[in-house]
């Protein structure tokens, strides 16, 4: 004779419990992560922008004040943009 108590099955239940738990907290992490990557994104291209209006802002005051010539470049900036590169 098969004999069952009130605790039947609460150990299923507890692993169901965790299981899903853990599922809720991985996925957590993967959007943090993911956030995090696209902070650093944004960050860049912020950066990439601001770079580009001071170089127009440059050439249109030497263009206004005649001194840009075609293919003359005095100003070398080496700025790393992609996040991959910085590691």
């Amino acid at each position: 004779m098969t004999r069952w108590s009130d605790a039947s099955g609460f150990f299923l239940l507890e692993t169901m419990g965790v299981a899903a738990v853990l599922i809720v907290m991985a996925g957590a992490l993967m959007l943090f992560r993911q956030g995090v990557l696209m902070e650093e994104q944004t960050r860049f291209e912020a950066a990439a922008t601001c770079l580009a209006e001071s170089e127009l802002a440059h050439i249109e005051y030497r263009a206004a004040a005649g001194t840009l010539t075609e293919g003359a470049s005095e100003r070398r900036q080496y700025v790393v943009f992609s996040p991959a590169a910085i590691g």
